[in-house]
């Protein structure tokens, strides 16, 4: 289940109007300069929507500028970001609103399904170059 408002516009992105994602992206661009936002950016990118977007994009719905996956080099480069999204727990920490599942208003943190980022790519790339090559 979608646990924040992040998670929800990157799983969502595929769907609204090229007009309206035009406008959401540079928003995100410019709320990664804060950490905190960042984290959780990640943690929803890297850790739950990036499976289905890849898949989405390997299936042809939407280009390389018009989708959240662009962001990756903002995530993938900060190796903090990268170790966190490599632990189920960790990620889920970030996912949260203080830093702390265990915290009050973090309800259904523990109910978000997440594998570490490097399995998810493997995965993503697995998954699409296979369906890719079938005839």
């Amino acid at each position: 289940a979608p646990v924040s408002p992040i998670l929800l516009m990157l799983l969502l992105d595929p769907y609204p109007p090229k007009q309206l994602r035009a406008s959401i992206h540079p928003l995100f661009l410019s709320l990664l300069v804060d950490s905190r936002m960042k984290s959780r950016f990640a943690a929803s990118l890297g850790g739950i929507a990036y499976r289905s977007l890849t898949t989405l994009y390997c299936s042809g719905v939407g280009t390389e500028t018009d989708s959240p996956l662009s962001f990756t080099v903002q995530i993938f480069t900060a190796g903090s970001l990268v170790r966190a999204l490599c632990n189920t727990d960790a990620t889920k920490k970030l996912l949260s609103f203080d830093g702390d599942v265990n915290s009050p208003g973090c309800d259904g943190f523990d109910d978000a399904f997440s594998i570490p980022v490097a399995q998810n790519i493997v995965r993503c790339i697995h998954t699409n170059l296979l369906g890719s090559c079938k005839v």
